[in-house]
């Protein structure tokens, strides 16, 4: 019996927020699998920080969410053949607060056809 995913080649992520693990973790993990292919559209690390609450301040809603842009690494460099790291630009980074709706014009995995294209 062969083991669960053994014939694994191709593998993309898009628009994951990992709260717990980090990418690099995950995709050190991936390393075993000798992948063909790995894409990575918009990965970020979500740090949560309990809010403290004080009812006198009124400022900074969502200041307890901060997303980290993952950026390449050895893993990463070490996990296919190919890899792409994709940033769409969609995506708020840790320098600005979370948006409470998304009213930007989403790529979808229409960006993985485009880069495909480069």
């Amino acid at each position: 019996m062969s083991a669960p995913l053994s014939n694994l080649e191709n593998v993309a992520f898009g628009h994951i927020l990992l709260g717990e693990g980090d990418w690099s973790n995950l995709v050190q993990r991936l390393v075993p699998f000798k992948l063909k292919k790995l894409w990575l559209l918009d990965p970020r690390n979500l740090i949560i920080t309990p809010r403290v609450y004080f009812p006198f301040h009124t400022e900074g809603t969502n200041s307890d969410i901060e997303m980290i842009k993952y950026v390449k690494d050895e893993h990463l460099l070490e996990a296919a053949l190919e890899v792409r790291l994709i940033d769409s630009g969609s995506l708020r980074t840790s320098d600005q607060h979370p948006a409470l709706r998304r009213d930007f014009e989403y790529p979808g995995f229409r960006i993985f056809e485009m880069e495909d294209d480069d």
